[in-house]
Parts: structure tokens; C-alpha cells; sequence
């Protein structure tokens, strides 16, 4: 399963939610009189495939149309892989689809900077979301001014740990950079692994340039790198390196990593081997539940105390392409899917988090409320790096951080390879 994926089947249930008593929207005004009710159709295309996701799809429909009945929903669902390279040419068509859903990236954010993605200025305030949202999507979800996207799922990073070992071993989870190391030495000491990673998909490395960059460099600095506005050959990306290295030069890191998978990393923590994984918070849904009690996640630790807290949270997204047929009941059906009440059923339904923090149910599993509590303390948030920079500049920087994670003497090696991808990709500015 794809993590950039990962949240759409969740999507299902959050509106599918709408069929076990959410509270609905009024239905929208019917066209005139001269129209017949059932000739507005709106064209909504989804990477919905497997079997239960279709049923559920289907039942989202009939209870959307129960609600608006002169509003007809043409649904199509293709393969994720299809879907996502068809998204752009589907932007850009006349007329294109009416509601799209995707993982919030860079190409999508500079597709709503050339004027394909329709602002949602018309429903934001009306439909609440500009104080029911986390203030710090605003950012990635707004484009000249005006928010695009409309967050419907997201999930947390965090450095995640298993409380038997930490106590085996007498030490505290690590929030500052010296307690990390100092945990590697202690867990090393006790004959465990301090921290599994599988670098087979290679996505996994990125997390610890991310958080390394955010942590030393910040937000904003981060941003621009991976938007091609400074250099890879420069100081504060060779202190990031530096500080990856000095995690190597104490063996914080499992053996071989790049001959894992992420999920067959996770095995040694579930088997009592390693202490800790910096993973996203779907993790937990490959621990058995008579582990769960025993994991435990804190934020990246702190290395420059003046550098305010970000974190890495991926967006999925819904979105109406600009030439949309039917825009209207394009909005009527966003506000309806991003709606308080659905948002709850789907928290309650899933276990998963929903985008508004008073849609999540006080009876929800503690991590997600720790997870919510993470976002709040942060200032800013990345999506994750081969969201928020190119595909092609993605698979250059993935590449170059295994050469790195190989060769950690080659630093000035893996940074020019960086840096000439960089001027490759964004045109040498």
C-alpha cells in the first residue's frame, strides 16, 4: 500500500459516515423550473477500486443524491497509479471533471498557481473552515491568497518508540538532540537496535533529511530548498548531513537498511529488537493490538532551541478543476464531504484523524489526540519531501540521501549530486 495513498480509502468511510446520521446540508436550491431537476450531473472521479471501497463509494453517493436529489453524481474510479498521472491532463481539459481528490503536492500546488484549480473562497467562512481547520494547513492549502484545497485527511510524523525497551534499557524518550544520541549509546549498550529504518522504497531516508533541515534550518528555509530557491551546496545543508552523520558515527541505525522494506523495519521493533522508527502514524495500523499499548511516539527532538517547531503532516485533498461543468454542486458537494458531523463519523468509523480537530471524538485513542496536540505546538508544516519538491528533483535528492546513507564520509559528493539535479530541474536559478 501506497503511503501517499494511504488516507484516499479512508476518505470512503468519512463519507460514507454521512449515511449513519450526520447531519446534512440542506439540499441546493433547485435549478428553474424550465430545467428538469435530474439534468445537473456532477462528474466525480476517485481512485476508489477495491471491492469494499466501491460499496462504500456508492453508498456515499445515494446518501449525498437522497440530499440533493436534481443533482446526479457520475462516479468513475481508476487505478491510483492511473489516476494520479491522468490528474494534471484532467485539469486542464474542457470541461474537466467536477470534484477531484489527491495527495496535496508540489505539482498540484503550482497547477492552482496557473489558474486550473477553482479558489473556494465562496464557501470557505460560510462552511466554518476558517476557524474549524488547523491554522497551519493555511499555508499549504492556500494558492495567491485564496484556499484551493480542501483538507479531508491527514496523518502525523513522529519518532516512534516502544516503552518496554526504553525502560529495559532505564532511559526517557529523547527531545533534545544529545538525549537522541544518548539513547542510541544506552540501547546499543542493552544489546538492542536504537533505530530500524528500510530504505528499500528509499521514501524513509527523506524523513530524516526533513526533520534534520526543519530542526536546524526551519521551515522556511526548508520550503525554499525544496521549492529550488537555495542551494544544496550550502552551509546549512551540509550541517543537516553533519548531524546525519554523527547519528551513523554512534550506530544509531539498524544494519542494511536499503535491503528492508519500511514495513519489514517495523518487524524488529514488534519483535523487541530495535527501540525506535521515525515513521508516519500509520504504522500503527501494522502493530498487533496486543502491542499497541506498548508504542509511544514524541515529536522530532529539538536541536536549536531559537528554531520554531514544524512538522511533516501530508494532506489528501479535494479540489474542483477550474473548467468544472457543474461548479455549484461541485461546492454543495465539498461543504457536504467536509462537514463537522461527517468529519466526526469518519473519526468515530476509522480511528483515523479527521481535518478538524472538534470533529474528533473525546473518546478517540489517545495517540490521536497526542497527534492533534502536535500539530497545535507547531508553527508551520512541511507535506514531506517528494510532495513539496518536483518528481524529477524528488528522485535525484532520494537517490543522492542513499549514496549518502552508503558513503557518509562522501558529503560533499551527495551535495553537489543535489545541487547540479537542482539546477537541472528548476533551470539553474
Amino acid at each position: 500500500m501506497s503511503r501517499h495513498l494511504l488516507p484516499f480509502s479512508i476518505l470512503l468511510i468519512l463519507i460514507l459516515a454521512a449515511c449513519n446520521g450526520a447531519a446534512f446540508l440542506p439540499p441546493l436550491p433547485l435549478p428553474p423550473a424550465a430545467t428538469a431537476p435530474n439534468q445537473q450531473s456532477l462528474n466525480y472521479l476517485s481512485s476508489f477500486t477495491a471491492a469494499p471501497a466501491q460499496r462504500w463509494n456508492q453508498d456515499t453517493l445515494t446518501a449525498f443524491q437522497q440530499q440533493n436529489p436534481h443533482i446526479k453524481v457520475e462516479h468513475a474510479a481508476l487505478a491510483a497509479d492511473s489516476y494520479l498521472a491522468q490528474l494534471p491532463s484532467w485539469l486542464r481539459q474542457h470541461p474537466a471533471p467536477d470534484v477531484l481528490v489527491a495527495p496535496l503536492n508540489y505539482e498540484l500546488r503550482q497547477l492552482a498557481a496557473d489558474g486550473l484549480v477553482l479558489g473556494l473562497d465562496d464557501i470557505w467562512q460560510e462552511a466554518g473552515w476558517d476557524t474549524s481547520l488547523p491554522t497551519q494547513f493555511r499555508s499549504a492549502i492556500t494558492v495567491a491568497g485564496e484556499p484551493s484545497f480542501l483538507p479531508v485527511s491527514w496523518y502525523w510524523w513522529g519518532l516512534w518508540y516502544r516503552k518496554s525497551l526504553f525502560a529495559a534499557a532505564g532511559i526517557e524518550p529523547p527531545h533534545t538532540w544529545d538525549e537522541l544520541l544518548q539513547s542510541c549509546d544506552a540501547l546499543r549498550a542493552a544489546d538492542y537496535i536504537p533505530i530500524t529504518i528500510g530504505l528499500q522504497e528509499r521514501w524513509p531516508a527523506a524523513a530524516w533529511f526533513d526533520y534534520l533541515d526543519l530542526r536546524l534550518n526551519g521551515a522556511d528555509f526548508h520550503k525554499r530548498l525544496l521549492a529550488g530557491q537555495e542551494r544544496y551546496d550550502s552551509a546549512p545543508v551540509r550541517d543537516v548531513f553533519d548531524h546525519w552523520a554523527q547519528l551513523m558515527t554512534h550506530q544509531c541505525f539498524i544494519d542494511a537498511p536499503q535491503d528492508l522494506t519500511w514495513l519489514e523495519a517495523l518487524d524488529f521493533m514488534k519483535q523487541k529488537q530495535a527501540g525506535m522508527y521515525l515513521m508516519g502514524s500509520f504504522l500503527m495500523q501494522s502493530v498487533p493490538s496486543d502491542q499497541r499499548s506498548d508504542y509511544d511516539f514524541v515529536p522530532f527532538p529539538s536541536i536549536r532551541p531559537d528554531i520554531p517547531p514544524a512538522e511533516d503532516v501530508p494532506l489528501d485533498v479535494f479540489l474542483i478543476p477550474r473548467n468544472a461543468a457543474q461548479p455549484t454542486a461541485a461546492l454543495h458537494f465539498l461543504s457536504f464531504v467536509g462537514s463537522r458531523a461527517v468529519q466526526a463519523d469518519f473519526a468515530r468509523s476509522t480511528g483515523r484523524l479527521p481535518a478538524q480537530a472538534a470533529a474528533l471524538p473525546s473518546a478517540a485513542d489517545p495517540l490521536q489526540h497526542k497527534g492533534f496536540a502536535l500539530i497545535a505546538q507547531a508553527q508551520d508544516i512541511s507535506q514531506f519531501y517528494d510532495r513539496d519538491t518536483p518528481q524529477a528533483m524528488a528522485d535525484a535528492g532520494l537517490t543522492a540521501m542513499l549514496h549518502f546513507w552508503r558513503h557518509p564520509g562522501q558529503t560533499t559528493a551527495v551535495m553537489q549530486e543535489m545541487e547540479s539535479a537542482r539546477q537541472q530541474v528548476f533551470g539553474g536559478q
